[in-house]
């Protein structure tokens, strides 16, 4: 096993000591394009999501009814996700209007740059599990739009 593939050990990893590489801030945007209608649109600028963000946008859009059960707002999940996490190019305007007027295609190529809000496949072994049930569809089964 060459040194690049192998999983080093807790011993041979340097111990961390400046706490503020911990912050979501101190990481620098990434950047992407999104290809639509035979263009290169961007660049975006990708800024990661907070831990305490994400749990609270997620507590968000869940709504919790009195008979225990519950529903996630999709919608609402993709558009803060964006408002949170992207720096748009000149032009692109983030406000309501705009995102619900995007062609489709172009929106699920928004939604690709954000965080999922569930481990999938988690969620898909969870149900295998509860119906005892091999056969129930895997993530890579399972679109992810």
């Amino acid at each position: 096993m060459s040194d690049e593939t192998k999983t080093p050990t807790k011993e041979e990893l340097p111990l961390g000591t400046d706490w503020n590489e911990l912050l979501v801030s101190t990481i620098a945007p990434e950047e992407a394009y999104i290809i639509f209608n035979k263009k290169r649109w961007g660049p975006f600028r990708i800024k990661p999501m907070g831990w305490s963000k994400k749990n609270k946008l997620l507590n968000a859009c869940t709504t919790y009814t009195s008979d225990g059960s519950s529903s996630f707002n999709w919608d609402r999940w993709w558009k803060e996700c964006i408002y949170a996490i992207l720096i748009p190019p000149p032009g692109f305007q983030m406000n309501e209007v705009y995102l619900t007027s995007l062609h489709e295609k172009f929106g699920a190529a928004l939604e690709k740059l954000c965080p999922q809000p569930f481990d999938i496949q988690k969620l898909v072994d969870q149900a295998k599990k509860e119906l005892g049930n091999s056969e129930a569809p895997t993530s890579k089964d399972t679109p992810q739009t």
